[in-house]
């Protein structure tokens, strides 16, 4: 019979500061194939850059910190990643393989690519890369000075709101992207809430900038100024003035799903879902909220493709309310709970109560580990050829114009998307790794119980399902699009062969899912 449940943790030292990083107004915007315009027109919510450095307790000056920058963006090519890094390994002491950048992966931030400088409001991409270099450097950099000692504690909860969104259209005899509600979803809602003892010096920060959606964001982020995370009371102090024991420093919200609950008729720079999200539980807890995508490879929001913002709002307070539930429902830190005994009363009452975790767990929860792993993998054997790919852009071209003449406006702009597919697979393969072997890499963090594993690309959700099931002695924070988009896609192996999307873009051959799958589970065992 169990009599005592311990409650995952870590201990360790934890700083965070986060920057605005709103592109301006007019900048060049179109990510996706069907749109017609292509530069924003306007702010829905601001966009962020959040900087988090761990640490382990003892031997500070030996114990380089890990650094995650994440980004409210979709992603970044492989020529814009490795200068972003490179601008904050300039700032910040720490190993290559100790810094990592993710994406919250929304689909309304734009695509920032400086090859399309040419396009409408592509004169602005340049000066807004170069700035989102300097003040992510900067960001990350405050993170680091934050570091101080916290108490992490991990939750679960669940939320529907994303779908399977592998579907298959009878009418039209082909697969798409769309809710498919005969799919498997994953509703896994993974929390951390980060505190820190009263008594534990921190320091004095400004406060967080408000990000509310009825809050008007100003449209460049030129005077935005790097804000370190603020210290809340984690309980509201008694009449008596009596301090809390804890201090809530952040929260953090891992989750599987596509930000695509705006699409092709959305002009407005957005963060999508992940804005309303973070302004839930900020106006709830009063404490900063990172967000971090999940394996969200077949998995987006049962409803979503529209151009109402007041949608992706309300995606994102469904996983708020989630996340919440789930924080609300953590014990007192460094606590178990720990069966007492009966009382005798109408009925005999068997009570539970929390106590202080023992030694053992205590030290268990200190352990600080990182380690990146890289895994061969084989090209697709039908890879294409970059000058066939141009000539089939030229092709979709020709088709676009003489349907311009014609007058036939429907055709021209599925000529037009096409030609943005082009665009993009020639990208994707002249900046893919040369050779026929792609490496692969996974990064691990272990804080204590807990186990921060981080994948390129977009995974399956496979990935966190097998991890979990395989791993169930583990607490695992999934994140994916750990330094970028290289290889685009992990879809299963029985995913290739439909045509869909994430086959036609996948760049890796069948069955690379699966043998990432099996390479993190063995470095799971032996980290």
């Amino acid at each position: 019979m169990i009599t005592t449940v311990e409650v995952p943790t870590s201990r360790c030292r934890f700083g965070m500061a986060r920057v605005d990083i709103t592109p301006p107004a007019g900048i060049y915007h179109r990510m996706w194939g069907a749109a017609r315009q292509d530069r924003a027109t306007g702010v829905h919510q601001p966009l962020f850059a959040t900087a988090v450095a761990w640490a382990g307790l003892h031997d500070h000056a030996a114990s380089a910190p890990f650094v995650l920058v994440a980004l409210d963006h979709c992603l970044l090519w492989p020529a814009e990643m490795a200068e972003l890094r490179a601008a904050v390994l300039d700032h910040v002491a720490v190993p290559p393989e100790r810094l990592l950048i993710t994406f919250s992966h929304t689909h309304g931030a734009g695509l920032i690519d400086r090859g399309r400088s040419h396009l409408p409001g592509g004169e602005l991409l340049g000066p807004y890369f170069s700035e989102l270099c300097r003040r992510a450097a900067a960001c990350a950099r405050q993170a680091v000075q934050q570091l101080a000692p916290v108490t992490i504690t991990y939750g679960a909860g669940k939320c529907s709101l994303a779908g399977h969104r592998d579907f298959w259209d009878e009418r039209s005899r082909q697969w798409v992207l769309g809710w498919n509600p005969d799919g498997p979803a994953d509703e896994t809602v993974l929390v951390a809430r980060i505190t820190t003892a009263n008594d534990t010096p921190v320091a004095a920060p400004a406060p967080l900038t408000p990000t509310a959606s009825h809050v008007p964001p100003t449209p460049t982020p030129s005077h935005a100024a790097v804000t370190p995370t603020p210290s809340h009371a984690a309980v509201t102090p008694s009449a008596s003035g009596r301090q809390p024991a804890e201090t809530l420093v952040a929260t953090v919200v891992n989750y599987a799903c596509h930000p695509t609950s705006l699409a092709w008729e959305n002009s407005l720079i957005s963060p999508d879902y992940v804005g309303a999200l973070r302004d839930t539980i900020e106006r709830c807890t009063g404490a900063p909220c990172l967000f971090l995508q999940g394996a969200s490879g077949d998995l987006g929001p049962r409803y979503g493709f529209v151009g109402d913002p007041a949608v992706a709002d309300r995606n994102g307070r469904q996983l708020a309310y989630a996340a919440l539930s789930a924080l609300e429902g953590l014990p007192p830190p460094n606590t178990r709970q720990t069966y007492v005994g009966p009382v005798v009363s109408g009925a005999t009452i068997g009570v539970w109560a929390y106590e202080s975790c023992d030694a053992e767990q205590q030290e268990r929860a200190k352990v600080f580990a990182c380690r990146r792993v890289n895994v061969p993998l084989p090209y697709r054997a039908d890879r294409p050829a970059l000058p066939a790919l141009e000539r089939e852009r030229g092709e979709w071209q020709a088709k676009e114009q003489a349907a311009l003449s014609a007058g036939d406006d429907r055709t021209a702009q599925e000529a037009r998307a096409m030609v943005e597919r082009c665009t993009r697979a020639i990208t994707r393969w002249s900046q893919a790794p040369a050779g026929d072997t792609f490496l692969y890499e996974l990064t691990f963090l272990r804080l204590g119980d807990a186990v921060w594993v981080f994948g390129e690309g977009e995974l399956y959700q496979d990935f966190q399902r097998e991890l979990r099931r395989r791993c169930p002695q583990r607490t695992l924070i999934i994140g994916e699009l750990a330094d970028g988009w290289r290889c685009t896609y992990l879809p299963t192996r029985d995913t290739y062969g439909k045509g869909i999307y994430e086959e036609q873009v996948a760049l890796l051959a069948p069955g690379c899912l699966e043998r990432v799958i099996d390479a993190a589970v063995a470095s799971l065992a032996s980290l």
